[in-house]
């Protein structure tokens, strides 16, 4: 932090307001006399280049000051420092505190924003092009209708962020984010965001979390749907989970042999010889599911209810196996 923004902030330390036509004043004075009157350097640009980095701009009033292009703010303090509809194009900020900072309708577009602290952070509409947020805390932030495209947050913590209306597919290195868990307030747009954040990693070759991201989305989703509707979305995830989860299938299916096979037991077993009523029961429950009827064991011929069982462990063997293959096949194309 140089002298200048030292003066700066010592004068203004009880109103911590930097806007209006008396600082524009001051600022032109302290130029001045540190020998900062650059050409370049306006009546509407006095606060850019200078250095401001370590400086304690907490609850500072910035709205609307152009401070873009060489502002420096390496390791300063801007918690709950109002920033609205500031132009900071270009700044560089790296390791800065942000925290609960309104920086809604700002330009940070090809900022430097590296380890910087977003915590509760209100981004609303900000543009955020080809920005560097890689390693910044987003916890509880709140990115609504942020324009995003080729901003990298590689390393990011994404807890809780809201990111509704958001392009998130426009950004770079989400590959590289652990978790990514966003608002769920309004679930409509959180089933969005899931959306374009699973079309990225398709797009860049990730299809693994692609698939991780689906079934957060199809969960989520569940919710909007009517309760006749949810129900058979609930059954679905709990027998593959939507296609992603291929051995919950042969969790479900040893799960129905071992019952038929204890059911085909207390209904006396099958008949045509063997080791035992209970071992030919489980032997006879598993031929019977994968439907391979070798014929050696079969229900009595007046034993209804085992016959029943029967063609229903047929079926059900039916439908788990071919599901099985669709859902395992789908994770080893990708």
């Amino acid at each position: 932090m140089e002298p200048l923004v030292k003066e700066l902030l010592e004068r203004h330390k009880n109103d911590r307001d930097l806007t209006g036509l008396k600082v524009q004043q001051e600022v032109k004075k302290l130029r001045k006399k540190y020998n900062r009157c650059d050409e370049n350097i306006t009546d509407f640009n006095l606060l850019v280049g200078l250095d401001w980095s370590g400086a304690d701009l907490s609850r500072f009033n910035l709205e609307e000051l152009l401070l873009s292009e060489t502002f420096e703010g390496l390791t300063a303090n801007f918690e709950r420092t109002n920033f609205y509809r500031a132009r900071l194009k270009k700044v560089w900020a790296m390791n800065a505190n942000f925290t609960q900072a309104n920086l809604s309708f700002c330009d940070l577009s090809d900022a430097i924003l590296t380890g910087s602290n977003f915590l509760e952070v209100n981004l609303d509409s900000t543009f955020l092009d080809n920005s560097d947020l890689s390693f910044t805390n987003l916890q509880n932030t709140n990115l609504y209708h942020t324009y995003v495209r080729n901003t990298d947050f590689s390393y990011a913590s994404f807890k809780n962020v809201n990111l509704s209306e958001v392009r998130i597919d426009k950004a770079t290195g989400l590959e590289y984010v652990d978790t990514i868990e966003i608002d769920k307030s309004n679930i409509g747009a959180a089933v969005n965001v899931y959306f374009f954040i699973e079309k990225y990693f398709k797009s860049n070759g990730f299809p693994q979390k692609a698939g991780i991201v689906y079934y957060k989305r199809k969960v989520l989703r569940r919710k909007l749907l009517p309760k006749t509707h949810r129900f058979f979305s609930y059954l679905f995830d709990l027998i593959c989970g939507y296609g992603e989860r291929p051995f919950r299938v042969v969790f479900w299916a040893i799960i129905a042999i071992l019952t038929f096979g204890i059911l085909y037991f207390l209904l006396g077993g099958p008949i045509g010889g063997g080791i035992s009523p209970f071992w030919d029961s489980f032997y006879f429950s598993g031929v019977t599911f994968t439907t391979l009827g070798f014929g050696d064991l079969h229900p009595g011929p007046y034993n209804i209810l085992m016959k029943i069982l029967t063609t229903g462990e047929a079926f059900l063997g039916a439908f788990l196996m071919p599901l099985f293959v669709v859902c395992l096949s789908r994770k080893l194309m990708r």
